[in-house]
């Protein structure tokens, strides 16, 4: 099973089925059948006969998926083998760089762009979602390592010759503070 970030601009103009989304937002292919209906969701919003090079296809979607997966799992052993705090740790770094107003606009700008489905079914507010905890977790620091990982496949998909509808972190970069 895999399971990677999309986002809402991308779940809105392809018109993905819910139930493939966990609660955290991701979407989940349990098997390589889902990663074709999502692919062919894709497909079917482009102007293929005209541009058959912007097709997108059900192995690159899966790879982006294994990816994301492999990135999660070097995250989960780097946690459990040298640092179980490193997210609290980059958390504090965060904020003792930028200031506390520019960490809570990107992971505010991060969760808006690719939220987990209490976020996108609007039963609650983004604000309310990242003072929240899951199973003990602070909502800010699942938002940082969802950010986190996002990053390769984001390059990822610069290879699929796709705009950024599925991945797409340019639109969180904070304004300068001027350090």
């Amino acid at each position: 099973m895999y399971e990677f970030h999309v986002s809402r601009l991308a779940r809105e103009k392809f018109g993905f089925d819910q139930t493939l989304f966990a609660t955290d937002g991701n979407v989940v292919f349990a098997d390589f059948l889902a990663a074709r209906t999502f692919t062919q969701k894709i497909n079917q919003k482009r102007d293929l006969a005209n541009y058959p090079e912007r097709a997108v296809r059900a192995g690159e979607i899966n790879a982006i998926g294994l990816i994301d997966e492999i990135l999660h799992m070097v995250f989960a052993l780097y946690r459990k083998q040298l640092d179980p705090k490193v997210l609290a740790k980059a958390l504090d770094e965060l904020t003792d760089t930028l200031g506390e107003k520019q960490v809570n606009l990107l992971l505010t700008r991060f969760t808006e762009e690719f939220p987990p489905s209490a976020v996108y079914l609007e039963d609650q507010p983004v604000e309310e979602y990242l003072v929240g905890l899951t199973e003990g977790v602070s909502h800010k620091l699942i938002a940082l390592k969802r950010s986190s990982c996002c990053g390769s496949p984001t390059r990822i998909r610069r290879s699929l010759h796709s705009p950024n509808y599925l991945m797409t972190l340019n639109s969180l970069r904070p304004p300068s503070t001027g350090r």
